[in-house]
């Protein structure tokens, strides 16, 4: 079996997870609207999901990113976390993963996570619907003018099912009401992102 497969295999299960929040339907006129279109359909039928992640793979790998960037106060960019933006530099998926993986910071108190909760599975399910896509490009051979080495290349299916994987511990954490659990996974998240962007950023 494939890595890829593996993967794939991953990302159904944490589909069909009966995660409680739907992400909202979309149009798919924006990347944000496509993933979040894409979150939903992982939820309903894996395999219709993972046709239509290979049809996003034509995406543009920075427009792809940049839904887990900031959002500006105005609601353009990315997701950013929670219901409404706040201009912040920490109103985005990649930022709330990092300080919730952040050992340096205690884990969220109990009444912190049942309030983030939804948002936080919403926040969940995007992130596992990029993984798919991800996972349907081939890695890039370039950055810029530099050339990915050889070695490196086959990083991009360790770190994107690493990134899967970890959605689906966050996943678990978050309906078990586990704050420390929720750290641990987040940790791992925030690892895959930032072992990916030293490599294709």
């Amino acid at each position: 079996m494939s890595n890829r497969t593996c993967l794939f295999l991953t990302l159904a299960v944490l589909g069909l997870g009966l995660w409680g929040v739907s992400a909202p339907a979309a149009d798919e006129k924006s990347p944000n609207d496509a993933i979040d279109k894409l979150a939903e359909t992982l939820q309903k039928d894996p395999a219709a999901a993972k046709k239509q992640a290979g049809e996003l793979a034509k995406m543009d790998t920075d427009d792809l990113m940049g839904v887990l960037n900031k959002r500006k106060k105005g609601g353009e960019g990315g997701f950013g976390f929670g219901p409404k933006p706040t201009g912040e530099m920490d109103d985005s998926i990649e930022k709330k993963v990092e300080s919730l993986g952040d050992t340096g910071n205690p884990p969220l108190t109990a009444a912190q996570l049942a309030k983030e909760s939804a948002d936080l599975q919403k926040m969940n399910q995007r992130v596992a619907a990029v993984a798919l896509v991800v996972a349907a490009k081939p890695a890039p051979k370039t950055v810029g003018a530099k050339t990915v080495p050889a070695k490196d290349l086959k990083k991009w299916d360790e770190f994107t099912e690493m990134m899967a994987k970890s959605s689906q511990e966050l996943n678990r954490a978050i309906q078990d009401k586990d704050p420390k659990a929720v750290q641990a996974a987040a940790k791992r998240m925030d690892g895959a992102c930032k072992g990916c962007h030293v490599i294709w950023r």
